[in-house]
C-alpha cells in the first residue's frame, strides 16, 4: 500500500516539476522565453513560410523547440526545424507535403486577418501571466483557430482563440 501510495505521488509530481523547471528556467533569464523563440522564427521566415505548429521540449538542463512550418509558395511544403533552447538551429528538413486541408485553412484565416500569430499568442500570455510550451493552427467546426498550451505557476492551460476575430474561445 505504502509503495502505491509513493509510486502515485510520484506520478502526480512528476509533470508538476517539469512544469515549474520550465518556469524557473525561463523567469531567471537562463532561456529566451519562447514568444521570443516565435517571433524570431516568424521575423526569419517572412514572406517565405508562417508557423503551424510550435513545442518546447524539456531536455535534461535545457531544452529544444520543435517547429512546423507551411511554405507561402507551396502551399503543401512543410519545413521542420529543431532549434536549441537558445534558438539556434539544430535541424532543418522539408517534411512530406501536408495533406491537411483544416491546418491550411487555418493559416489563410491568419493571413486574411493579417495579424502576426505571435500578437495572438502574446494575448494568451498576457491574460494568464504565463509561458507558451505549444501552439498549433487547425480548423474545426466551421471554425478556424489557434489553440495554446501555457503554463505559470498554477499549473498547465490550455486556451483557443478565432483566428478571424482574435476572440477566446471559452468552450472549446
Amino acid at each position: 500500500m505504502t509503495r502505491t501510495v509513493a509510486m502515485l505521488c510520484l506520478f502526480v509530481s512528476g509533470p508538476l516539476w517539469a512544469v515549474s523547471s520550465l518556469i524557473e528556467r525561463f523567469s531567471s533569464g537562463q532561456f529566451p522565453v519562447p514568444v521570443e523563440i516565435l517571433k524570431q522564427v516568424e521575423a526569419e521566415y517572412a514572406g517565405k513560410a508562417q508557423i503551424l505548429e510550435f513545442e518546447v521540449e524539456r531536455r535534461g538542463a535545457g531544452q529544444r523547440y520543435d517547429i512546423l512550418l507551411v511554405e507561402q509558395s507551396h502551399r503543401r511544403r512543410v519545413i521542420g526545424l529543431r532549434l536549441d533552447g537558445h534558438g539556434e538551429l539544430l535541424r532543418k528538413e522539408v517534411e512530406s507535403p501536408l495533406n491537411e486541408d483544416d491546418a491550411l485553412t487555418a493559416l489563410m484565416a491568419l493571413q486574411r486577418r493579417g495579424i502576426a500569430l505571435s500578437e495572438l499568442v502574446q494575448q494568451g500570455i498576457n491574460a494568464h501571466s504565463a509561458y507558451l510550451v505549444e501552439l498549433s493552427l487547425d480548423h474545426d467546426r466551421g471554425i478556424s483557430y489557434l489553440e495554446l498550451d501555457l503554463i505559470n505557476t498554477e499549473g498547465k492551460h490550455t486556451l483557443a482563440y478565432d483566428l478571424i476575430t482574435g476572440e477566446r474561445l471559452e468552450d472549446w
